[in-house]
């Protein structure tokens, strides 16, 4: 008798650790035969124990698989239900892998909702449960998710280290189809922080190691699309033939296993190739093809895309009749509203079919439509790179529309209406994320009119102004000039005093080399006396003095919105007038000039003051001047030798920075009233800044190298200390800056070109400065060109006192530029670099 019971226990643990293992394998069947099996030799010989764990984890296989089944069938309030019980009657059994595999598949269903943060945080859960317990398939799982949210996020670094991590797993489990998608995406990180070369080294060979056929499809198709990226950066045109070689494999593939949507993308990516390679009979042929193969997938975005690309191609070939007849088609795809990603191109289609007939009314409703539909495809994107992106290539949509409702305001004889439709327009155009972010916070603006009193409802992001509104807003004091330059029309429009005029501007190559050429004369280091006085004489009457001569007496500050290489133009150094002695009149010696992503933007942030400047604390100083950590960096980090290698293409040399030193004496003699924190060379570590609590602070200023990429402005960053014990590569990247959490009156960025980034039509420059504003900033000082560190420590010196002394920041930064002139370092490469954007009013508060 103990033998037969001593035997049916071992029976029953057999049965048990096999219901356990193929709940790990993901062998579900399976998983319950065995958990039912061990059940009736409990209940036969009544072990209480083990019945209630069997009747509990078969409880939770059956929600599991509930779930699962309403999560297919798009039911995510019951799949979301089910998932939740599974997970809280695991943890009733105590049972670990059953509340891990049950949290992986809630955050599935939080990630088709797009809530990122629910999705990253139910994985995180999971994958802390599965490390400590070493469930193995488990832990690799959910390290694969984590690395897919922070790729998705921006957190480049973080999602090479997890995708390797669950990588590693799946190679000793030898678990092949898994180790290959984790490489697949590997190289996706490699392609979105621009090294497209080790993006294809990594994806190479990728499509023979798997036998899923979509996988391999999906591989061809990601390495087509590197290989066109790398063919846009080197100009190499044998590129396109091998990116087409890529997609025509992913066709070959797709077509064999029956996969009409990645057929469809492979014919539309081939199709698209031609197009941009000015091949508008193949293109045709390949988006033919792909209208076919999209009848057969129920993707209607998909149909819409390749039906508007084909009626692209009929434009550009001159058939307007067969392309007006493919948008309208385009238009019948979809539903009223719907797919606004696909749709915009469609309507901007028309638009310019009605165009071509002379039908400007229905031209303009089409265009303004189009709009619309950007701004809707948009509006759901968080990453501002990806926003960028969606609007990069859509400026032309929006000069259309601009151009249409500037003839109307010339018409209209410079009335308020049509000028504020003109203002409104372009300032959709500008800088939408960051407004986007900003509106989510509480806090009035001073637009915002008091309760019960309504505004007229108008186009655009401003609301239905009035004169006064403009005035209430800026003051009499305050102008503000914003520009929009376009392939065929650019303007600039000033308000000031409630009244907006608008004026045309030279051609957009014209106004680029100018503003290029003084660009070049302002930022290299000076061999004598400045020689551009009489440059930046004609840059100022093309592109300011029409609208300067229409102000109003008493305007002691000029906020500038620019567009296009403008971006990248210290304003305050345009000559007004050359004098007898053939020096020139700075703009600065008659205005405090400061800059705004775009006029939403700027009334946000002069609406922000209850939020910002409240922290207890004066200034943090975080400088490092030694970068002898940076001289090599070890392959065995692939990723950090990747990043190094972006970097040192750039022309980075990681030098020290001997006068940071200097920086952060100067600046804390200035603010003998103010308390400043100073964090330096290794205490200004990446993991410190992160951890000290920035909201504390008025100020944050950093000293240090900044690296900013214009082609991938993610990659952009501040270089602090390396700290391995916190697993930080020591770059800031943009974002990490974006989370910081601020709330500082001013940010300033005493490191080279952090002014400068990707410029983005309509969204503007991407990069270092601006993310700030996302992080909680209301103002930011940065440079636009590299500094000579042992002037800029002065330049900072007297900053500092004038902000010591209460002036608002805007003024403290112009007498410190005219103190800086009556010194040895009066030429403007010097001085001009700096420049403010954001809040001008306000004051530090370090008095």
């Amino acid at each position: 008798m103990v033998r037969a019971g001593r035997n049916n226990e071992e029976e029953a643990e057999r049965l048990l650790s096999l219901g356990a293992l193929f709940w790990d394998e993901g062998r579900i069947d399976r998983s319950a035969e065995y958990y039912s099996r061990a059940l009736d030799l409990a209940n036969n010989r009544a072990w209480a124990g083990t019945a209630a764990f069997c009747e509990g984890a078969l409880a939770v296989i059956g929600l599991y698989e509930s779930g699962k089944s309403h999560r297919r069938a798009q039911r995510l309030d019951e799949a979301e239900r089910h998932f939740l019980r599974a997970v809280d009657l695991s943890r009733k059994i105590k049972s670990i892998p059953h509340e891990v595999k049950c949290l992986r598949q809630l955050s599935i269903v939080h990630y088709y909702r797009l809530g990122w943060d629910q999705y990253y945080s139910a994985n995180k859960e999971a994958y802390d449960l599965a490390d400590r317990n070493h469930l193995m398939r488990e832990k690799a799982h959910c390290a694969f998710n984590l690395g897919f949210y922070r790729l998705k996020t921006g957190g480049f670094h973080a999602a090479h280290v997890m995708f390797s991590r669950a990588g590693d797993i799946y190679r000793r489990l030898d678990s092949i189809e898994d180790e290959v998608e984790c490489d697949h995406n590997i190289g996706l990180v490699y392609y979105e922080v621009g090294d497209y070369d080790r993006a294809l080294k990594k994806m190479d060979g990728l499509a023979e190691k798997t036998a899923d056929e979509d996988m391999r499809a999906a591989i061809w198709i990601s390495m087509g699309n590197a290989r066109k990226k790398k063919t846009q950066l080197d100009g190499a045109r044998r590129g396109l033939y091998e990116a087409a070689a890529y997609y025509r494999r992913a066709l070959d593939v797709a077509i064999r296993s029956g996969n009409a949507f990645l057929e469809t993308a492979a014919l539309n990516n081939l199709g698209y190739l031609y197009y941009e390679a000015d091949n508008p009979a193949l293109a045709l042929s390949y988006f033919r093809c792909g209208r076919r193969a999209s009848e057969r997938t129920p993707h209607l975005d998909l149909k819409c895309t390749v039906t508007a690309n084909l009626a692209n191609v009929y434009f550009k070939m001159g058939d307007y009749r067969s392309a007006e007849k493919h948008y309208a088609q385009a238009l019948r795809d979809v539903p009223p509203g719907g797919f606004p990603a696909a749709l915009w191109e469609v309507f901007y289609g028309l638009g310019r079919c009605h165009m071509s007939s002379g039908r400007e009314k229905e031209a303009l409703s089409c265009a303004l439509k189009a709009v619309d539909l950007i701004e809707s495809a948009a509006g759901n994107i968080e990453s501002e790179q990806d926003r960028g992106n969606v609007m990069f290539n859509k400026h032309q949509v929006y000069e259309s529309a601009i151009r249409l409702v500037y003839d109307e305001y010339l018409r209209s004889s410079g009335d308020f209406g049509p000028g504020l439709r003109v203002l409104s327009l372009l300032d959709r155009f500008k800088s939408r994320t960051l407004l986007d972010a900003l509106l989510k916070e509480n806090g009035r603006t001073p637009l915002d009119r008091p309760s019960g009193q309504a505004a007229p409802k108008a186009a655009g992001v401003l609301p239905g102004l009035t004169a006064d509104d403009l005035l209430r807003c800026f003051g009499r004091e305050t102008a503000v000039v914003m520009y929009s330059i376009g392939d065929s029309l650019s303007l600039a429009v000033i308000v000031a005093r409630g009244k907006i005029d608008c004026f045309r501007l030279p051609d957009r190559i014209s106004l680029e080399d100018a503003a290029a050429r003084y660009w070049k004369l302002l930022s290299a280091p000076p061999p004598g006396t400045f020689p551009g006085y009489r440059a930046a004489h004609r840059l100022y009457k093309e592109i300011l003095a029409p609208g300067l001569r229409r102000l109003p007496e008493g305007i002691k500050n000029i906020v500038f919105v620019p567009d296009g290489a403008l971006n990248f133009l210290p304003f305050e150094a345009l000559v007004m007038e050359i004098k007898a002695d053939k020096s020139g009149v700075y703009l600065m010696d008659r205005y405090n000039i400061s800059y705004a992503p775009s006029l939403s933007v700027l009334c946000r942030l002069l609406g922000a003051g209850s939020r910002a400047g409240q922290g207890p604390e004066g200034v943090l100083f975080v400088g490092k001047s030694d970068y002898g950590e940076y001289a090599d960096v070890s392959d065995e980090d692939e990723y950090l030798s990747s990043l190094r290698e972006g970097y040192l293409k750039n022309g980075v040399a990681f030098a020290p920075l001997r006068g940071v030193i200097h920086e952060a004496e100067f600046i804390s003699s200035s603010l003998k009233k103010s308390k400043t924190t100073v964090l330096l060379n290794g205490a200004a570590n990446e993991a410190a800044v992160k951890s000290i609590g920035l909201s504390r602070y008025r100020v944050v200023h950093f000293a240090c190298h900044g690296l900013v990429d214009e082609d991938f402005p993610l990659r952009s960053s501040l270089v602090l200390s390396r700290n391995d014990v916190f697993g930080e590569d020591g770059f800031l990247q943009v974002p990490e800056i974006a989370g910081l959490g601020l709330r500082a009156d001013l940010v300033v960025l005493s490191a080279c070109r952090t002014g400068r980034g990707k410029l983005s039509r309509g969204e503007g420059v991407l990069g270092l400065a601006r993310t700030f504003f996302y992080g909680g900033a209301r103002s930011v000082l940065s440079a636009l060109w590299n500094v000579d560190d042992g002037s800029t420590a002065v330049f900072m010196k007297y900053l500092y006192e004038n902000l010591s002394n209460g002036l608002p920041k805007n003024e403290a930064l112009r007498r410190a530029k005219q103190k800086m002139r009556r010194s040895e370092y009066s030429h403007p490469y010097f001085w001009a670099p700096f420049v403010l954007s954001g809040d001008f009013k306000s004051s530090c508060g370090l008095n």
